[in-house]
């Protein structure tokens, strides 16, 4: 059906998008204030579906749908509303290494529910996120980056490249 590609495309065109985030994050190296929090969390089975499920559900409700959307039926242009509700979910997070990443991805986010004009979308690009966030942080050593991780800087410069080019 074409609202199911559009959500595979979805999905498939987060992945350059979660690594260019996660990329910019890590060449910062800002302080992460809940990565013990999160790390116990997540080998919590409720707390691993908090993170992945419950979260996602919640912050789509309050970010696009209430703010994107009051915004939108006040007659706040698509553009400053999807910059505002993006501005409020990165700050939202209160986490330093996370400020930064999270308005950038809630303004992606922000901008699937403007152009789908469904909930759905931006809620299962959000979770796929959070899940792919989980399962590195329980597959991956801690002290591993995202850069030994793709290779190394030409690979990882490579990647940014067709990440760039695709999305």
């Amino acid at each position: 059906s074409k609202k199911g590609k559009a959500f595979a495309w979805a999905l498939l065109l987060m992945l350059p998008m979660i690594y260019l985030i996660n990329l910019m994050l890590e060449i910062l190296s800002l302080e992460d204030v809940f990565a013990e929090i999160f790390q116990q969390l997540i080998h919590l089975p409720l707390g691993a579906v908090s993170v992945v499920l419950i979260g996602p559900m919640v912050e789509e409700l309050v970010f696009r749908k209430g703010v994107f959307g009051t915004l939108m039926e006040r007659g706040i242009s698509p553009w400053l509303s999807i910059f505002i509700s993006a501005l409020l979910f990165g700050v939202i997070h209160g986490n330093p290494v996370q400020i930064g990443g999270a308005f950038l991805f809630g303004w992606i986010l922000a901008w699937m529910y403007w152009k789908s004009g469904t909930i759905w979308l931006s809620y299962a690009a959000h979770v796929f996120n959070n899940l792919v966030g989980v399962v590195l942080t329980l597959a991956v050593n801690p002290e591993t980056t995202l850069l030994s991780l793709s290779g190394g800087v030409i690979t990882t410069l490579i990647c940014i490249l067709f990440a760039l080019l695709w999305a």
